[in-house]
């Protein structure tokens, strides 16, 4: 479970750009999939944390707002990925794509960092310290089981 769970966040793609079939199933796949998921994960959350009423009423609201966020977040990255992808099946990658794409790669990252701040910041003192701590703890850890698996699918640049 903890597996789904984890892959659930790494599954939001564009309705912006246009895509290829064969990028197109695998978005609609993955959309699926976090659909399906995404209520799991806040129940493995739930039960991790055992909020008190109180603390739910303030805990809540801030996750899902996290949670929004980092929708957006993972719509960028694989976005960045696909378009790695076309540079990748290209044969080649130049100075340009390859310096914008880590560019956006990096933006990406700090973003996340910055997102985890402001949960943390929002969450201070409205539930009790090891709560928040483990809440922080489980995203984090989560996050860094999707981009582990995201990073090995990913060829190296050459």
């Amino acid at each position: 479970m903890l597996a789904m769970l984890a892959l659930a966040p790494a599954l939001s793609a564009s309705d912006k750009l246009e895509f290829s079939a064969d990028e197109a199933s695998v978005i609609a796949q993955l959309k699926a999939l976090q659909t399906e998921v995404g209520p799991q994960k806040r129940e493995f959350i739930k039960a991790q944390l055992e909020l008190t009423p109180e603390e739910e009423a303030k805990f809540w609201p801030v996750y899902d707002r996290h949670q929004a966020a980092l929708e957006e977040l993972n719509r960028r990255r694989v976005e960045n990925v696909l378009a790695y992808s076309r540079v990748w099946n290209a044969g080649h990658i130049e100075d340009v794509p390859a310096d914008k794409l880590l560019k956006e790669a990096i933006s990406i990252e700090r973003a996340e960092a910055d997102l985890l701040d402001r949960s943390y910041q929002e969450l201070r003192g409205k539930i009790i310290a090891v709560k928040l701590v483990r809440y922080l703890q489980l995203e984090a850890k989560l996050r860094a089981f999707v981009r582990v698996k995201q990073a090995s699918e990913v060829p190296l640049a050459e």
